[in-house]
Order: C-alpha cells, then sequence, then structure tokens
C-alpha cells in the first residue's frame, strides 16, 4: 500500500492534459496516479521518461544495463521489475540479469562495453564524480552524447527509483513501457 493517497481522477486527468494524452489513452498505473499530484512536474518526468526509451541515441540494450543497476542498488523494485522484462525484449539475458541482481559482473558475461557502463553507472551512482580511469574507459566505448544521455538516464533512474521506493509504489509491470521498448527497437 503506498505511503499517500493516490491522486484524484481530475488530478489524474490533469496530468493526462498537461502531457496531451486523453485518461483512456494512457494506462492509469500507480505511478501515474503519483505523479498526477504534481501534474507540471510530472508531466516533465514522463516527457523525459519518453525520450529516454524511445528518443535516446544509446544503445538501447547498454541503457537498460545501466538502468537494472541503478533500480537494483536503490532498491527500486517497480522499476527492476518492469525493466528485467523491458532488458529481456532488448536481447539481456538472464544470466546478465541475475549478475546485476547479485552485484557481480564476470569477465565472460559482458562485454567491454557493457562493463565500461556498468562500472560508469557504479561510480556516479556511488560518489559525486567517477575516477579518471572509469571516465577514460567509458569515453573509449561511448560518444559524447551516450555519455550526456547516460547521466541523464542514470540521474532519472535514482530519482523515479526514489519516489516509488519511498512511496511505497510495487505495481505490475506497464504494458505501455514493453510496447515504448519494443517500439523504439523496429
Amino acid at each position: 500500500m503506498a505511503r499517500i493517497p493516490y491522486a484524484t481522477a481530475e488530478q489524474y486527468e490533469e496530468l493526462m492534459q498537461y502531457i496531451r494524452l486523453l485518461p483512456e489513452e494512457a494506462a492509469p498505473t500507480n505511478s501515474l496516479r503519483m505523479l498526477a499530484h504534481a501534474p507540471i512536474i510530472g508531466g516533465s518526468v514522463l516527457r523525459l521518461i519518453y525520450s529516454i526509451l524511445a528518443e535516446a541515441n544509446v544503445d538501447f540494450s547498454l541503457r537498460e544495463l545501466a538502468i537494472l543497476r541503478v533500480t537494483h542498488l536503490c532498491q527500486a523494485r517497480h522499476a527492476w521489475i518492469q525493466h528485467t522484462a523491458i532488458a529481456r525484449t532488448l536481447g539481456v539475458s538472464d544470466a546478465q540479469i541475475a549478475a546485476l541482481e547479485s552485484e557481480e559482473t564476470p569477465a565472460g558475461l559482458f562485454s567491454d562495453r557493457e562493463h565500461a557502463v556498468i562500472a560508469f553507472t557504479d561510480e556516479v551512482l556511488n560518489g559525486p564524480r567517477v575516477s579518471d580511469r572509469t571516465f577514460a574507459t567509458v569515453q573509449k566505448e561511448l560518444s559524447w552524447c551516450e555519455m550526456v544521455e547516460l547521466l541523464l538516464t542514470i540521474g532519472y533512474f535514482r530519482m523515479i527509483g526514489s519516489l516509488l521506493t519511498n512511496l511505497d509504489l510495487y505495481p505490475a509491470c506497464a504494458p505501455e513501457l514493453l510496447e515504448l521498448a519494443a517500439s523504439a527497437i523496429d
């Protein structure tokens, strides 16, 4: 049960208007019903997640590895569950998912590029600044655009993970996120 009540139907409708959707065009997930308490910022949050999931230049499977690492370390179980499903549709293996959940990154399981992204994600979460060594390693693997997108993705999921965890939001996987991820691949 959520720690505060969900927004009213009127607040939810206001959120949908702000993001230019009719209420029937978006499944009223618990996350959306909570974001509706703050429709202007909530709408901006929803536009950002759309950009991260569908419009980013960073490889989507790399993005999902970072998202899984963030959601696991932030104990955002709801987001973890949603993104394990998305990651699988993008080709992330069950063994990789299990390794991220156990906080391991065996050499044979992840490519050099994947290791660089995971190490970068870990250091972003664990301190105010990544080491020069990790920065140089990820810079060899990603473009500057991809690096900025990766940092924004890590920050977004840290933020949303905090919202989900602190408000005790644990709904089932939102099908629209899976559809969004699938459409981004096509």
